[in-house]
């Protein structure tokens, strides 16, 4: 499948070694699905990781990364 535009933004981010929200997810990509942008990748065969964030003070989020090594394998494609 090929990548979107959308895909192509969010996944730079990620090589960077970013880690992203839903809001960080959806002000790179400009996208109002930015969570399927990203599951479109996992999809895709790409290692994105994920994790609950949760505070006290605030509603649970997920924070959505893809770890240092696959960064380093991905570029050496």
């Amino acid at each position: 499948m090929e990548k979107t535009s959308q895909q192509l933004r969010i996944l730079r981010e990620f090589l960077k070694g970013r880690k992203l929200t839903f809001n960080s997810a959806r002000d790179i990509s400009g996208s109002n699905y930015p969570i399927k942008r990203i599951s479109e990748l996992k999809e895709n065969g790409y290692p994105i990781q994920d994790t609950w964030v949760e505070k006290t003070d605030k509603p649970r989020y997920k924070k959505y990364w893809i770890e240092k090594e696959d960064i380093k394998s991905i570029k050496e494609e």
